[in-house]
C-alpha cells in the first residue's frame, strides 16, 4: 500500500511537467549560477557565470553540451558581484577561453584560460567607471572588449590586445554627459569582422551598430535601428558571411514600463532589413531585465533568439536566406524560470543556457531539422516518451547503482541517482516521439 501511494504521488507530481517545449533536449549543468554567457568555437562550448556568492566561474563542453568540465573559479574575479560584474566569454581557435568582467568600479578585466590554467589578470579598459563588458575574439585570435565607460562623459569604449598589451580605449559611440547609453554587445565572424551593438539616446533610445575595420583600426558603417521606440539591452551576432544580426527588447511607457516587443534587424548584400517584432512581449514588474533577449547564429547562417516573457523563456529561429521562420515564437521552458540566459551556435544547432528556479543552470539545444522525438526520456527505447517510460522512471525513482530498482536508462542527467532532476527532464520531453 505504501509503495502504491508513493508511486501515485510521483505520477501526480509529474503531471505538472507534461506541457513540453518543442526543443530537442534539456540537461541540468548541476551548478547554481547567474548571468550565464556562452560562446562556441573550435568544437568547444565555453560558459561563464556569476556564482551564488559572487565571483566568476567557467565551464566548457567538447561534447555538444552532453558533458561538462568544471566549474572552475576564475582566480582573480572573486571581487565581481551583482549585475555590474556580469561576465562574458569568447573562445579562440586553440581551445582557450578569454573571459572578461567588471567589479563595478573603474576597470574591465581580462583573463585567459588556455585549457589547463588561468593566465594573469589583465586590465583591458581603465577609466572612471566601467560596467557591462562584453568580449569577442577575431579570426587572428585577438581579443576585443567593449564596455560602457565614463571618463568624464559616458560612451561605449573598445580595446583590443593584438600583441603583448592592451591598446588604449577608443570610443565607439557618441559621448553623453549622463548615462544615456549602454548595454553594449560585441561579436566577431569568420569573415574577419568585429561588430558592436548598443543603445544610445537621441530622440529615443535607439539601438546602434558599428563594424570594426581591423586594417585601419577604426569603427565604421555606423547605423541606427530606427524602428524602435525605446530599447533595452542590445545583443548582436555575426554570420559566416560577415553580416550582423541584432536583437533587442523595445519598451514603451504606458503608465509604467512594459515590453512592447522583441525586435530584430539583419544585414545582407542588399543592406539592412528591419523585421520588427518577433514577439509582442508582455508587461513586466522588475525593470528591464526580464525581457532581455539573447541571439546566436549557426554556421549555416540561421539565427537563434531567446527571450523572457510571461514568466517563460521563449525562442525562435530565423533563416535569412529566404527570410523564413522555420521555428516561430515558441516556449523554450515550461513554466516560470529565471530571466537571464546566454546562447551560442555551432555548425548546425543553437544552444541556450538559462537560470532555472528549480535550482541551477540548464542547457537546451537543437535545430530546425531535429526530429520532435526524444533526446532524453525514452527509457524503454521504443522511440516515444510516454506512460511506459513513466512507469520505469517511477519504479527506479530514488535508486542508485547497485540498488535492485536501479535503471541506468532512467538516470537522464547521468549523475548516479534517479531524482527530481531526472523527473524534470522527463517531464520536459513527455509526449515526444
Amino acid at each position: 500500500m505504501g509503495s502504491y501511494c508513493i508511486r501515485t504521488s510521483f505520477i501526480g507530481v509529474l503531471l505538472m511537467w507534461l506541457a513540453a517545449p518543442a526543443w530537442s533536449g534539456e540537461r541540468s549543468l548541476g551548478v547554481e549560477g547567474y548571468y550565464p554567457n556562452a560562446d562556441y568555437r573550435a568544437g568547444m562550448i565555453h560558459l561563464v557565470f556569476m556564482g551564488a556568492g559572487g565571483g566568476v566561474y567557467y565551464m566548457r563542453s567538447s561534447t555538444e553540451g552532453s558533458t561538462w568540465e568544471g566549474p572552475l573559479g576564475v582566480p582573480s574575479a572573486a571581487d565581481a558581484h551583482n549585475k555590474t560584474g556580469r561576465p562574458a566569454v569568447a573562445g579562440n581557435d586553440l581551445g582557450g577561453a578569454h573571459i572578461t568582467w567588471s567589479n563595478g568600479s573603474n576597470s574591465a578585466f581580462h583573463e585567459l584560460f588556455d585549457g589547463s590554467t588561468f593566465g594573469p589578470k589583465e586590465i583591458a579598459i581603465r577609466t572612471n567607471t566601467v560596467v557591462e563588458p562584453d568580449i569577442a575574439v577575431d579570426v587572428n585570435n585577438v581579443p576585443h572588449i567593449a564596455a560602457m565607460v565614463n571618463d568624464g562623459q559616458w560612451f561605449i569604449g573598445h580595446a583590443r590586445k593584438p600583441g603583448d598589451s592592451w591598446e588604449g580605449v577608443r570610443a565607439v559611440s557618441d559621448r553623453f554627459t549622463h548615462a544615456q547609453i549602454g548595454a553594449p554587445s560585441i561579436t566577431s565572424d569568420p569573415a574577419g569582422n568585429c561588430h558592436a551593438g548598443w543603445k544610445q539616446e537621441g530622440g529615443g533610445t535607439f539601438p546602434h551598430y558599428a563594424r570594426f575595420d581591423t586594417v585601419s583600426g577604426n569603427w565604421t558603417d555606423h547605423a541606427v535601428m530606427s524602428n524602435s521606440g525605446g530599447s533595452g539591452d542590445v545583443y548582436i551576432s555575426g554570420t559566416p558571411e560577415g553580416f550582423p544580426r541584432i536583437a533587442w527588447a523595445e519598451y514603451r511607457n504606458d503608465g509604467g514600463w512594459f515590453v512592447y516587443g522583441i525586435m530584430y534587424s539583419w544585414r545582407d548584400t542588399n543592406g539592412w532589413h528591419h523585421y520588427g517584432k518577433i514577439s509582442d512581449g508582455g508587461y513586466i514588474s522588475e525593470g528591464f531585465a526580464p525581457a532581455t533577449p539573447s541571439i546566436a547564429t549557426d554556421n549555416l547562417g540561421r539565427t537563434y533568439f531567446s527571450w523572457a516573457a510571461a514568466d517563460r523563456i521563449h525562442y525562435a529561429i530565423h533563416d535569412s536566406t529566404d527570410n523564413s521562420w522555420p521555428v516561430p515564437d515558441q516556449y523554450l521552458t515550461n513554466e516560470s524560470r529565471q530571466y537571464y540566459h546566454g546562447s551560442c551556435g555551432n555548425e548546425d544547432s543553437g544552444f541556450f543556457i538559462f537560470e532555472d528556479q528549480r535550482g541551477g543552470l540548464y542547457v537546451s539545444w537543437g535545430n530546425p531539422q531535429d526530429p520532435p522525438g526524444p533526446v532524453q526520456g525514452d527509457i524503454n527505447g521504443d522511440g516515444r516518451v510516454n506512460g511506459e517510460d513513466l512507469l520505469r522512471l517511477s519504479l527506479a525513482f530514488g535508486s542508485g547503482p547497485g540498488h535492485p530498482r536501479w535503471n541506468e536508462n532512467a538516470d537522464l542527467d547521468e549523475n548516479g541517482v534517479i531524482d527530481g532532476n531526472d523527473l524534470a527532464i522527463f517531464g520536459g520531453n513527455f509526449g515526444r516521439g
